[in-house]
């Protein structure tokens, strides 16, 4: 049983259509394939679709430059930041071209603080995710407990920027899904009875909230999980 997902990625895919150089996108899109194929991590930690878009939109020349281009941090940088400087060196050398970042805004710096807007919460959690840290790590960095952070996530999940696969494996998803659709999802602390110990609320819960999304199941009005949810704070 498959889950239909919002995404976003027209939008994404619109957004890029204007770049000025096109050519070099699709050679970023191609080293960005390589080297998750050489890393085995998914391409969307390697570089996303707004990433490329602007690498080869304003053509950073420096790893401090590249620092500036969205989806970029240190992790990131010292993972993959010279491979992609090297095929922006080459494309510019071809062309005669300079670099661009003056046109770019720079990116606000990411606050650890709990009294941070919710939007801006979220999206620290998920820029940190991006550039390759684990929700352990970015629960210890900012100071938050592992549920908040797996909540923040999960709001990328359901808006579509971001592939369920980056927070559970298929197998985990299928045995939630057919467990909601043969026992309901009113509550999660009965429906964790019929699944392994292994799986936890937050996973329970995304999973239960794509197929509402997605119009599979209705939850009753009011209902009550009975389990522990993210924290408040931050969320």
């Amino acid at each position: 049983i498959g889950l239909a997902y919002a995404g976003s990625s027209r939008r994404r895919l619109e957004a890029s259509a204007d770049n000025p150089h096109p050519n070099l996108m699709r050679q970023l899109r191609q080293l960005r394939d390589n080297l998750s194929a050489e890393s085995g991590l998914p391409i969307y930690m390697v570089a996303s679709t707004t990433t490329i878009d602007q690498m080869a939109r304003y053509l950073p020349q420096s790893l401090d430059e590249l620092r500036g281009i969205s989806g970029f941090g240190d992790v990131k940088l010292a993972q993959f930041g010279q491979q992609f400087l090297n095929g922006i060196a080459t494309y510019c050398a071809q062309h005669q071209l300079e670099g661009n970042m003056a046109a770019l805004a720079p990116k606000r710096e990411k606050k650890a603080s709990k009294a941070a807007p919710k939007g801006a919460s979220r999206k620290a959690s998920f820029d940190m995710f991006a550039e390759g840290l684990s929700i352990e790590d970015i629960a210890t960095k900012r100071g938050f407990a592992y549920s908040t952070i797996f909540g923040h996530l999960s709001s990328y999940v359901l808006s579509g920027d971001l592939p369920l696969a980056a927070l559970m494996t298929d197998e985990i998803k299928m045995q939630i899904e057919t467990a909601i659709l043969a026992f309901g999802a009113d509550s999660l602390l009965e429906l964790k009875a019929k699944l392994p110990d292994t799986i936890d609320f937050n996973e329970m819960r995304l999973v239960r909230d794509l197929l509402v999304q997605a119009g599979k199941i209705v939850l009753a009005e009011k209902a009550a999980d009975g389990a522990p949810g993210p924290d408040a704070v931050g969320t």
